[in-house]
């Protein structure tokens, strides 16, 4: 699979994506507080104006229009002048001749009148302070004021108060924001000025804008490194993700995602934690299946060539009793002999045909049993009786080859479930079994025993060499046959086992071989019944 190379990791995505946004609202700030910071402050200070206006108005008709400046008016002014604020306070007589009642600059009679009796300033014509004021600098001339008041035609509108800025050629950088205003009373009029400078509403425009700039270049750096160290946080549990679906996808599990993020990430790495331990479950399984397969595939050519070997067996015989049958048979009818040798060739071809007919009767037995359409009549036996009275059957076979029957039960006898019918089949195949492979002077063994409160144990155990894995494992296993080096005399196990094997099956039980320290012994269990005094009790 084909790694894609990092050109763009998120974490430097994310990190100028900060830093633009950063940078924008820097430009942002900087744009509009040039063009608006200034405005902003003139607005302000407007605003001041306007307000200090309506505080001089109101102390001014709360002593009636008195012009006499006592401790409340000049308080006003006081209030007023601390926002850096020039007040003007005069009146117009006939001949255009202003008579000024007060001026902030006038500092001496300021002073007199806050620690002083409360007076008012009379008789002061225009040309006096003309006098008093001609080495005044502009805009603390009051005379001058009142002339620039007249050129803006203050004097002449009906629109007042009103907002003038007043720029002054002669002295540059001397521009004054003025506001002029008019208190009418009984047929006379108040002219109350006020000015402020503009140069410190520029001077601190600029120095807003300056330390703004400063401030933002130090937010850049501090909000650029924090970006950087927050983009890798976020970016390290993507990275963490990354590598373990990366070690999912080669089929590693021996690590799992650990991230403790408590967000999406978390739930993210949570989620895959689940997906790789189902994925391996499933791994697992499909191994494990595909085991099975193989050892069903394994088994099940061996099954087809153990078939191939039976019907090979099977054929021969078959066509050996055949070719016995057909030859005596011809021999009488084409021959003349006497009545005793006509009844030795008669039982030769009865015999083999029974031989036959119990190999046919074996083939039909075990494939109905292995197809699973035999039905089961249930019962309920002792299955000791059924042992000895198999035993007594074959006496003759076992007095034949002289071997010692030993037997190991418990002392009361165990009831079984079972089909009587296909239970004694199978213990016949297996007793005739052990006769079978048993040398002679050997020992057979059988054992009852409760295995459990539910189940009786059955074994049959003779004497002979040991098998091998291979053998025990296949011992079973229909048309198997031994090493035919190890068991010369031997012809194969036959059906016997594959029978008793199909028939414990079909019970829904256990059947089992395995070796002894002195040869084989083939077991099964059978459900015993429970409540047997009851169930007596019952039938009678």
């Amino acid at each position: 699979m084909k790694q894609t190379i990092l050109k763009q990791p998120i974490h430097l995505k994310i990190f100028f994506s900060f830093a633009g946004i950063l940078l924008l609202s820097i430009f942002v700030t900087l744009f509009f507080g040039n063009s608006m910071m200034e405005k902003l402050y003139t607005d302000s200070k407007t605003n001041d104006l306007k307000a200090a206006y309506q505080d001089i108005t109101a102390a001014l008709l709360a002593q009636d229009c008195d012009l006499s400046m006592n401790t409340s008016l000049l308080n006003t002014f006081y209030e007023v002048e601390r926002d850096n604020v020039t007040i003007l306070l005069f009146t117009m007589e006939q001949g255009q001749q202003a008579r000024i009642y007060y001026f902030s600059r006038e500092n001496q009679l300021l002073d007199e009148a806050l620690h002083g009796a409360p007076f008012a300033i009379v008789n002061k014509q225009s040309q006096h302070k003309e006098q008093r004021n001609e080495a005044a600098p502009f805009p603390y001339n009051p005379e001058q004021w009142i002339h620039d008041a007249a050129e803006h035609g203050v004097f002449q509108t009906a629109t007042l108060p009103l907002l003038v800025t007043n720029a002054n050629q002669q002295h540059p950088g001397a521009s004054m924001l003025d506001y002029y205003g008019k208190l009418t009373h009984e047929n006379e009029n108040i002219y109350i000025f006020l000015r402020t400078p503009q140069e410190p509403i520029a001077l601190a425009a600029g120095l807003a804008v300056k330390y703004n700039l400063y401030l933002s270049l130090l937010a850049f750096a501090l909000m650029a490194v924090m970006s950087y160290f927050v983009a890798r946080h976020i970016t390290r549990p993507i990275e963490q993700i990354s590598q373990a679906t990366q070690r999912i996808s080669q089929m590693n599990f021996s690590q799992q995602c650990q991230i403790h993020t408590r967000d999406e990430l978390q739930i993210l790495s949570e989620n895959i934690n689940a997906m790789a331990l189902k994925l391996q479950d499933y791994i697992y399984q499909l191994e494990l299946n595909q085991q099975l397969l193989e050892k069903d595939l394994q088994r099940e050519t061996k099954t087809n060539q153990l078939r191939k070997e039976f019907i090979a067996n099977v054929s021969h015989d078959f066509k050996t009793p055949l070719t016995l049958i057909r030859a005596y048979t011809e021999t009488l009818r084409n021959q003349q002999l006497d009545p005793e040798e006509q009844q030795k060739y008669c039982d030769i071809i009865l015999g083999e045909s029974n031989r036959m007919s119990h190999l046919v009767t074996q083939l039909l037995q075990l494939s109905k049993l292995e197809s699973g359409i035999v039905q089961l009549e249930q019962s309920y036996f002792p299955i000791e009786e059924l042992l000895r009275e198999i035993l007594h059957q074959n006496q003759l076979l076992l007095q034949q080859k002289q071997l010692h029957v030993g037997w190991d039960c418990e002392d009361n006898d165990h009831i079984v479930q079972g089909d009587y019918l296909r239970i004694e089949q199978a213990l016949i195949n297996l007793l005739e079994n052990a006769i079978k492979y048993t040398p002679e002077g050997g020992q057979i063994l059988l054992q009852v025993h409760t295995q459990s409160d539910e189940l009786c144990r059955i074994a049959v155990t003779n004497t002979c060499a040991p098998f091998t894995d291979e053998q025990l494992e296949n011992l079973f296993i229909s048309f198997y046959k031994t090493d035919e080096s190890r068991h010369l005399d031997q012809q194969s196990f036959g059906l016997g086992l594959a029978i008793v094997k199909a028939t414990i099956d079909l019970h829904g039980q256990a059947c089992t071989a395995q070796n002894t320290p002195d040869g084989l012994q083939i077991a099964f269990t059978l459900p015993l019944l429970q409540d047997i005094e009851d169930d007596w009790e019952l039938d009678e």
